[in-house]
């Protein structure tokens, strides 16, 4: 076997050696080829913070002419993450042009500095030292004299592709564009300021950031673009996101079957291995077909996030990078929740960030959700919005193609709304069908023949661009290109471009790089603008859309791309394969409920469910497709907390009309119990507990009965005990809910959801007289449910009533710790009810600390994310807390409309609670407000009169005698150094 490349390692380690004679630590790394770097010295300083860290690694290519920089991917990651200062990169060959640029900027980023080695040094060291490497390499003569004479000198040729598109050619600023320019690359040169970048669609929002990132470039700054359109799953977003950081592209390592052999010296930090549970959800990441995720799967983005903040961390002063994130609309909303905290933890850690948002801003999956996202992304951000160009530049755009006087320029502009991007396409569309036009005949048209005249040609505001797609569609080839670039998201690796057209390849290459519809981003091949897209999609054609699947199916069945098993279920449905769309729809949404994204889930569902509808006569094995999805979508909508949402209304009656039809006993069936337990919840957090109870109350009633259809490992005997328990606390009080609880732990004692049930009651008891003992039973809950199926919404909810203890306890530092964790883990999963309740006891530390001002804007924040997810249960709470804090800061009458909206929350939908139970937080909260309202001097016998049945106005009366009367509250509703707040 050839050895060349191991000798080539050794003499590199010695060249880059004799470099450094003073070292405390050198080694050369010499276990295995092409793992990670061959080479590491420490540099001793006076002081041992200052020691520096040189790496080295060495790659002896025989078969290529130029070595790209993803050939050093593995080292560059080694060294980033270990803190290095410098990288040495030795090869035999010539650094590519390409690798070249991206060493220089690279080398401007952080304190890690990549550093060529000349190979014409490398061979005259070499020649001078052979007596010496002979005896340090071990190696003879002749194999040394060999390996002088492959190590290349000769620089490559630089070739660059023309692009004679009109839309490549033309880049258009006026002066507030320029203005807009220097405005931002100033920001980012003082700040790390979140910034926005907000137009409508292809008014040059993309030309802008090209033109950003040429300034930043000139100021010493790296940057690196992030197109969002093709993170189609908070797996890739978070793997584009490594290799923005990181400086590298991942593909030859995702690529790597012997991953595994190396992985945990990749993501090592400082050398050091990575927590057990943030290694686990970082190798999920990396190697998914490698590594079964140990753990919680609901809470590894959360461990991906400390992940990011631990390579981060130690280079905030160092860091000159630039991350771009275009097409943001385009992502989903739990990518979204993901990137939001993503951009939080790279902000911190000194990475400038530039979002840019269509205007108007409109998620394409979740419309309605689309105003609260934008509030969300532009909170703590500055706005920049890209306004249309100026006359002056459009009539020059125009005449670069047509002779137009300045008139009919203005009205072919007004016509086309001056948006750069529509007027490019309208130009590059008569460049393709060589129009002719009569300029003197044009001018002396009214506007609305003028109008009339380039409608007929096929151009208006909404048309220029399929009509552009449209003419290219009429070349061989082309249309099924474009088939193809649709199925494909807009998105064609080269090798796929070859393996699918192969002695074509030359020919469709040639169109790709003399058109403006493709642009080349690293190996891959990228629509350029979505409204391009968007014109194939509306210019498709069925038979060539088949013909591209058809192809396309073979050649991504065994690809390793984490984007394939989602394009593969789109190659499926337009083939009509609909013996395969059923399981396959099954494996892509549990693809996407591993990765939390819960209503994409559902939308692939969805699509599965529409489709099925419209056959008259299903096999059993469609029917059993059917209800495991219409049940796995039920799953999703609860862990969303969406239960009452009303666009999931009829999946409710579809799961139980189809388990009423496909099974004549269907009381008796493990579906109709799985069902009921959703049900349940649906009531249950709605607040209609006489209902929840009478579902909970059926199922308990049937225990034994049920528990044989069902795998020990499923605990459905817990989940009854659970739900039921809790339908009980709600109409009879927590004295109830614990003797069921108890109950259900003698009789299933290997039941964990019934003991997690017990001890999650038996805190919420504590928490009203010990609450540092109510710590210990929810930290036995944790326990108790690790590793196993429980869900991770309760998991998440004691977490945060761990947080509520230590709040009650006093210990608002430690209360504050587990609050921040609470509301990082939700808001990274999008659970917003959770990170109002997190919010909620953060503000209410900031207020019991009299931080009033923090505090209310944190429980303003909380009540935004507690109305966003329609967690009524909850959101009073925070309302109240508001109205507590405005009144010890004097604004007693916004105090007072919160204090009424409360009022009616707690009269309308918690009656009941109020009247079994008198220590329980509604009933403590009511009479808050009754002594609040009395302060304010307003009438409160409304309030008596439906509450006549308890003893609720000797309460009050009782209050009012005492002189300082909010000292009395010592339960969740708390008295806290002169303010009460509530939890919950």
């Amino acid at each position: 076997m050839n050895k060349t490349w191991k000798l080539f390692e050794s003499v590199a380690y010695e060249y880059v050696s004799q470099l450094y004679k003073k070292t405390i630590k050198s080694e050369h790394t010499v276990d295995s080829h092409d793992s990670g770097y061959d080479g590491i010295w420490i540099i001793p300083s006076d002081n041992k913070a200052l020691y520096k860290k040189i790496m080295m690694e060495a790659k002896f290519r025989e078969s290529q002419s130029s070595l790209p920089l993803s050939d050093c991917a593995k080292a560059i990651i080694i060294a980033f993450n270990s803190s290095a200062n410098k990288l040495y990169i030795a090869t035999n060959i010539e650094l590519s042009p390409q690798t070249k640029k991206e060493i220089k900027n690279f080398n401007k980023r952080t304190a890690l500095a990549i550093v060529s080695v000349d190979n014409i040094k490398l061979k005259n060291y070499i020649h001078e030292n052979k007596s010496y490497l002979l005896k340090a390499c071990k190696t003879s003569e002749t194999l040394l004299t060999d390996l002088e004479r492959k190590i290349i000198s000769l620089p490559v040729q630089e070739t660059a592709t023309a692009n004679k598109a009109l839309t490549k050619d033309t880049c258009l600023l006026d002066a507030q564009r320029n203005k807009l320019i220097s405005d931002i690359v100033n920001e980012f040169n003082v700040t790390n300021k979140k910034i926005i970048l907000s137009g409508v669609e292809g008014i040059g929002k993309s030309v802008l950031i090209d033109k950003i990132c040429d300034k930043l470039q000139k100021k010493k700054f790296d940057t690196q673009k992030i197109n969002l359109s093709l993170c189609t799953s908070s797996r890739i977003l978070y793997l584009k996101v490594l290799e923005a950081v990181w400086g590298v592209s991942l593909d030859a390592i995702l690529e790597d079957i012997g991953l595994n052999t190396y992985i945990d010296r990749l993501i090592a930090i400082k050398g050091n291995c990575v927590d057990s549970d943030i290694a686990n959800a970082v190798k999920h990441i990396l190697a998914m077909d490698i590594y079964e995720y140990e753990g919680s799967n609901d809470i590894y983005r959360h461990y991906l996030l400390k992940y990011l903040s631990a390579i981060l961390q130690d280079k905030r002063e160092y860091f000159h990078l630039v991350i771009f994130f275009e097409n943001m609309d385009s992502l989903s909303v739990e990518c979204v929740d993901f990137l939001l905290e993503l951009i939080e933890q790279m902000l911190k850690n000194g990475i400038r960030i530039l979002l840019e948002l269509r205007k108007p801003f409109m998620l394409t999956d979740d419309i309605k959700c689309s105003n609260n996202y934008y509030k969300m992304i532009t909170k703590n951000a500055h706005v920049y919005f890209v306004k249309s160009l100026s006359e002056h530049l459009i009539y020059k755009l125009i005449r670069k193609y047509i002779k137009l006087d300045r008139e009919s320029c203005k009205q072919f502009g007004d016509m086309l709304e001056n948006n750069p991007l529509k007027i490019k396409h309208a130009l590059e569309y008569f460049k393709q069908i060589s129009l002719n036009i009569n300029v003197k005949e044009l001018k002396k048209m009214s506007d609305e023949e003028r109008e009339m005249f380039w409608n007929n040609q096929g151009i208006d505001a909404n048309r220029e661009t399929i009509s552009l797609i449209l003419k290219y569609r009429m070349i061989p080839c082309v249309s099924e290109l474009l088939e193809m670039a649709l199925l494909l998201n807009g998105e064609i690796s080269y090798s796929l471009l070859n393996d699918y057209w192969k002695t074509q390849t030359d020919e469709i290459c040639e169109f790709i790089f003399n058109n403006g519809i493709f642009k080349l981003e690293g190996d891959n091949l990228q629509c350029v603008h979505l409204r391009l897209l968007s014109a194939i999609k509306a210019t498709s054609q069925p038979l060539e859309r088949m013909k591209a699947a058809q192809k396309l199916l073979p050649l991504i069945q065994n690809q390793s791309d984490a984007k394939y098993p989602f394009i593969q279920l789109e190659l499926l449905y337009t083939l009509e394969q609909d013996n395969n769309i059923g399981d396959y729809t099954v494996h892509v949404m549990s693809l996407f409920e591993d990765s939390q994204q819960y209503q994409q889930s559902i939308a692939i569902g969805k699509r599965y469910i529409e489709r099925i509808n419209n056959k008259i006569m299903l096999s059993n094995s469609e029917k059993n497709i059917k209800l495991r999805i219409l049940l796995k979508m039920l799953h999703c909508i609860y862990e969303l907390h969406a239960d009452n949402e009303k666009e999931y209304e009829s999946f409710y009656h579809m799961t139980k009309k189809s388990i009423i039809l496909y099974f004549p006993d269907h009381v008796s069936c493990k579906e109709w119990h799985e069902y009921s337990l959703f049900m349940w919840h649906k009531k249950f957090i709605a607040g209609m507990f006489d209902d929840a109870h009478q579902i909970s109350k059926v199922l308990y009633d049937n225990l034994s009965d049920i528990c044989r259809l069902f795998d020990t490992s499923d605990d459905i005997a817990g989940r009854i005990y659970s739900a039921h328990g809790l339908s009980l606390k709600m109409l009879e009080g927590g004295d109830a809910a614990t003797v069921l609880f108890k109950e259900g732990i003698e009789k299933y004692p290997e039941s964990y959801n019934a003991r997690a049930a017990y001890l999650s009651q038996e805190g919420n008891r504590l928490l009203k007289t010990k609450p540092l003992d109510a710590i210990k039973a929810y930290s036995k809950l944790l326990d108790t449910v690790k590793e196993k199926k429980y869900p991770f919404l309760e998991i998440l909810h004691t977490r945060i009533d761990i947080a509520m203890s230590n709040f009650l306890a006093q210990e608002y530092d430690t209360a504050e710790t587990w609050a921040e964790e609470g509301m990082s883990i939700a808001s990274t999963l999008g659970i917003h009810f959770q990170k109002g309740r997190a919010l909620n006891i953060l503000g209410c530390c900031k207020a019991a600390n009299g931080e009033y001002m923090e505090g209310l804007d944190i429980l303003k924040e909380s009540d935004f994310y507690l109305k966003l997810s329609g967690a009524t249960i909850y959101r009073w709470r925070t309302m109240l807390n508001q109205a507590s804090t405005l009144l010890q800061i004097g604004k007693s009458k916004k105090a007072k409309t919160l204090i009424i909206q409360v009022s009616h929350i707690l009269l309308s939908d918690f009656t009941k609670k109020i009247k079994s139970d008198n220590t329980s937080v509604p009933y403590q909260s009511l009479l808050l407000i009754l002594m609040y309202l009395h302060e304010l001097e307003e009438n409160v016998e409304n309030i008596f009169t439906k509450m006549e049945d308890i003893p609720i106005r000797d309460d009050f009366s009782q209050l009012c005698q005492t002189k300082d009367w909010k000292k009395c509250f010592q339960n969740k509703v708390k008295y806290c150094n002169g303010i009460v707040l509530v939890t919950g």
